[in-house]
């Protein structure tokens, strides 16, 4: 939750403050502050790669600023950076979320066989998704080379970023059968 001190800068004194570019997702003071000079780029990069800007003895996060200065108001719950990158700050790039969602679109490190949910199960691939802790088995074929593009139709379902013709993949597996792959790509 936000601090009290926080939540006191409102969208309009943000605005009287900092101006923001929101096709490059930087802000920068419309007035001398100190040593800094009008006109120069606010805030300084921190550990996670999160952009950070002191307000009043106050340090915020610059994409919870970006919210605010767009659209007037505090965001409620965490903002996701959409591409994955923290120093991402335009406005395109960011959306408001829950946790679970967010936790859904960290970075992850790819497994060593080249492939998000697939992993080498005794002599076959097997393609796993996991939802809210639970694991999705989505299907297992024998050879690497014919493995199809992994779990993209399965997880954005789940995670709700596909349009409603697509519902029909809830309930079947991205990964089919080595014969059904062959006959399709024939």
């Amino acid at each position: 939750m936000l601090s009290e001190s926080k939540l006191r800068l409102t969208a309009e004194q943000l605005r009287e403050l900092l101006d923001y570019a929101p096709e490059t997702g930087l802000f920068y003071w419309r007035e001398a502050r100190g040593s800094v000079a009008a006109g120069s780029e606010a805030g300084t990069l921190h550990t996670g790669g999160y952009h950070m800007i002191r307000i009043d003895g106050a340090a915020h996060r610059a994409h919870r600023l970006a919210w605010l200065h767009v659209h007037g108001e505090h965001p409620i719950g965490e903002i996701d950076h959409i591409n994955g990158n923290p120093a991402d700050n335009r406005i395109v790039n960011l959306r408001q979320c829950s946790h679970a969602q967010n936790t859904r679109n960290v970075a992850r490190r790819r497994n060593r066989w080249g492939f998000k949910g697939i992993y080498r199960h005794r002599s076959k691939w097997r393609a796993e998704i996991t939802v809210n802790g639970r694991r999705i088995h989505m299907g297992s074929i024998l050879p690497r080379r014919r493995l199809p593009t992994p779990m993209t139709k399965p997880r954005a379902f789940i995670t709700g970023n596909l349009p409603e013709r697509t519902r029909r993949w809830r309930r079947r597996a991205c990964v089919r059968p080595h014969s059904a792959l062959s006959r399709r790509q024939a």
